[in-house]
């Protein structure tokens, strides 16, 4: 398995362990050169905040990426 997709699995690892609402596993920020795989990590962070019930800041989150027109993630963030 290739780094990226490590850090991918690894970031999506910390989103479900917040499924029952009492974790708090927020994947952090990438600094990587892969466009697509920073949009996913942005995703993921969103997605982990509402998962640990932190609505307001997934709200946040997923409104910053509705509105981030590169993002893959734009259209259904909104």
């Amino acid at each position: 398995m290739n780094a990226e997709l490590r850090e991918w699995a690894s970031g999506q690892d910390q989103v479900f362990a917040n499924c029952g609402g009492e974790a708090r596993a927020i994947p952090v920020s990438l600094n990587s050169d892969n466009a697509l795989l920073r949009a996913d990590r942005t995703y993921q962070i969103a997605a982990a905040h509402f998962y640990a019930r932190d609505f307001d800041e997934a709200v946040a989150q997923f409104d910053a990426i509705a509105k981030d027109r590169s993002s893959p993630w734009s259209g259904i963030s909104s």
